[in-house]
């Protein structure tokens, strides 16, 4: 080498690098807490011996636990995963290496959607209207000309003395009076 030139022996720091700036996980609806979300976020770091750790930030921060370690997010115990109430939640991993260089990648999580089962059908509404005699009013949705369920559904909604008064209609004909009606109506009896 000629006088005056050299080289220094001084290392450059590499800063740690995620594959991508913007990273996607998924969670589905109601998820119990201390569960991973998705894979580890992680960034490499071209520098030998250097130790990334991990932080995480951002709008929904405390919606989550965190691995300082590993970078994996995990749910958080009393947080209630809805997708109708949210459907995505959005936080920043940040990698930090031996030398205090970074590297930000921002996680968009979504909350996938889970068919849940419909709520019970609603039981039959009896009210008794008081007077000199006792009528009921009964309303039921059975489905049309299913005579069988819409007996089931009065004989549950009826108590039996009041349904034993009932089994004779006016004029002298037989059957019960729920059986010539339409279902999806109220109905005096």
């Amino acid at each position: 080498d000629p006088p005056g030139s050299g080289r220094t022996n001084a290392p450059t720091n590499n800063a740690p690098v995620f594959s991508s700036s913007s990273v996607s996980r998924e969670i589905t609806e109601n998820t119990a807490a201390g569960q991973d979300v998705g894979a580890a976020v992680t960034a490499t770091d071209a520098d030998a011996g250097d130790t990334l750790s991990y932080t995480l930030g951002g709008a929904d921060v405390a919606a989550f636990d965190f691995v300082e370690t590993t970078g994996q997010i995990r749910t958080k115990a009393g947080v209630s995963y809805d997708h109708e109430a949210k459907a995505s939640y959005t936080v920043t991993v940040t990698a930090t290496d031996n030398s205090n260089a970074t590297a930000v990648a921002d996680v968009t999580i979504s909350v996938t959607d889970v068919d849940e089962p419909p709520s019970a059908p609603a039981t039959p509404m009896v009210s008794a209207v008081s007077g000199s005699t006792t009528s009921l009013s009964v309303s039921w949705a059975a489905p049309a000309n299913d005579r069988q369920a819409r007996h089931r559904q009065l004989r549950r909604a009826v108590p039996r003395g009041q349904l034993r008064d009932l089994e004779r209609r006016p004029g002298g004909r037989r059957g019960h009076v729920h059986d010539h009606y339409q279902p999806r109506r109220g109905h005096a009896l």
